[in-house]
């Protein structure tokens, strides 16, 4: 039975069987359904996940390459921060004495530097000490003790 206002494509669809209904949209598309079966053999699909798990394999070396070159990039920039950060103090030292300091003399240093830590961390206070407030506090006449 026709319902009103159904068209002939409609009421055709609903009297085709299941099966059927699969061979006309593979007519009309160009394209083949399958109901839940793969058309391939177990040997292709077995091939086909071989090649896709070499082509993962591939880009997952590429990955690691990248990674590995931007560890590389990040190192080389730690280092010359931190280069540049001892220039910046050997330059403090060197400015503070009023000459260049020789290599000779840096274990002189290291031992007159263990020694303030070692006597009352007397380095390690002025370095928590802000040099601003420092200054400020002996051009106005001001002691820094309390």
């Amino acid at each position: 039975m026709i319902a009103t206002g159904q068209s002939f494509v409609t009421t055709r669809l609903l009297a085709l069987n299941h099966q059927n209904f699969f061979l006309w949209l593979t007519h009309i598309s160009g394209k083949e359904f399958t109901m839940g079966r793969s058309t391939k053999t177990y040997e292709e699909r077995i091939l086909e996940k071989d090649s896709k798990i070499e082509r993962l394999m591939q880009e997952l070396k590429q990955q690691e390459a990248q990674k590995k070159q931007l560890l590389k990039r990040q190192k080389e920039e730690e280092r010359k921060i931190r280069t540049h950060r001892l220039i910046e103090i050997g330059a403090a030292v060197e400015s503070v004495l009023g000459r260049s300091i020789e290599i000779e003399e840096i274990p002189m240093l290291t031992v007159f530097l263990k020694k303030q830590e070692s006597n009352g961390k007397f380095f390690s206070k002025a370095m928590q000490k802000r040099p601003d407030t420092d200054t400020e506090k002996r051009e106005s006449g001001e002691s820094g003790v309390s």
